[in-house]
């Protein structure tokens, strides 16, 4: 886990020509440090050697990013979390989480690949956008698992016909979502 990560950090550092915190080396040895803090954790059965052990490399990242800030670069923490998240995979290795880990590894080298595409797509949003994708995340994610039994099962009626469209489909789940708030409003 801390060579993928640590492949993509390396990768970054030499497009702009500048020395972060940690490269391809010191991300694989911070995740066999997280492998060898869950391997001594669980040979003494004490979780306070862990514990011990994330401070200290709490302890090394805010070091490496004084350093950086020290020498007057533009100082970002995306390294810095990066390493405290690779510390953390190399744990879950030692506890036998492998595939959580590599797939937590390759999520982060995905999002890290992606720097320059991410940045970009934000800069081109416009805040009418945003408030959208704030509403659809609301309603996706609190609204609809908080809804009572009987709209949901309206809701997943409307999800399973397959003779409506998007368009119709869209128009019977706002259709269930206007009852439901009106039940509410007369309720009160």
């Amino acid at each position: 886990v801390g060579l993928i990560v640590g492949i993509e950090r390396e990768f970054q550092h030499q497009q702009q020509h500048s020395q972060d915190f940690a490269g391809i080396r010191t991300f694989i040895l911070i995740a066999l440090f997280g492998w060898l803090t869950g391997f001594i954790t669980q040979q003494l059965g004490e979780y306070w050697f862990a514990i011990v052990a994330f401070m200290g490399i709490i302890l090394l990242v805010i070091a490496g990013y004084c350093v950086v800030a020290w020498r007057g670069k533009v100082v970002g923490a995306t390294s810095e979390i990066s390493a405290i998240l690779v510390f953390l995979l190399g744990l879950l290795v030692s506890y036998n989480y492998i595939l959580i880990a590599v797939i937590a590894a390759v999520l982060m080298t995905t999002v890290l690949s992606y720097k320059y595409h991410l940045h970009r797509f934000a800069q081109r949003l416009e805040l009418e956008e945003v408030h959208g994708g704030v509403k659809l995340a609301i309603i996706s994610l609190i609204v609809l698992p908080l809804l009572p039994s009987d709209v949901q099962a309206k809701l997943k009626y409307i999800k399973n016909d397959k003779g409506l469209d998007s368009f119709e489909r869209w128009g019977k789940i706002s259709d269930v979502l206007n009852e439901m708030y009106n039940k509410m409003d007369e309720s009160e």
